[in-house]
């Protein structure tokens, strides 16, 4: 019997991302990140002035965000997001 231990680690980080990290994080352009976000798809930001022309996301939900979409083996899975799917002509 294997008797590995394994260590999880709870992030309980209240760091904020700008955009420009979230969409290196996330590997999409700009335009998908804020449709996702209108969709409920992904975490809405946090304003950062009064007028909301500053926004950051909480890096915690946005890796929960990550952890929580399933690994591929090798091609796209657009299920999760079908109005992101290539369209048939």
């Amino acid at each position: 019997m294997d008797h590995m231990m394994t260590t999880v680690t709870t992030s309980t980080s209240t760091r904020l991302l700008r955009l420009r990290e979230v969409l290196h994080r996330i590997g999409v352009g700009r335009t998908t990140l804020y449709r996702w976000v209108r969709l409920g798809q992904f975490p809405r930001p946090r304003s950062l002035t009064p007028n909301g022309s500053t926004v950051a996301w909480m890096e915690a939900e946005v890796e929960a965000w990550i952890t929580s979409k399933p690994a591929t083996s090798g091609g796209t899975s657009w299920g999760t997001f079908a109005s992101d799917a290539p369209q048939a002509a």
